[in-house]
């Protein structure tokens, strides 16, 4: 049931566990090197994420993407 919902959700245009770290870290502020040594991640991993999240979520800009993570707590 919960493995369901994971993919619905995913499905539905949320952002995958990995994305949504690299996300939140964002929204602290952290610039790609940083996240990347926080989550021991290479930084061409993160700009990926960086992408891939803006995309999914249809997000212009990083800005755009750390305040669409911070409004969502």
């Amino acid at each position: 049931m919960l493995v369901e919902m994971s993919l619905r959700e995913h499905a539905a245009g949320d952002l995958s566990i990995a994305e949504r770290r690299v996300a939140n870290c964002v929204a602290e502020g952290l610039a790609d090197h940083q996240v990347a040594e926080r989550l021991m991640l290479s930084p061409r991993t993160v700009e990926s994420h960086v992408a891939s999240s803006r995309r999914r979520l249809g997000l212009r800009s990083r800005a755009h993407l750390a305040a669409h993570i911070a409004a969502d707590f």
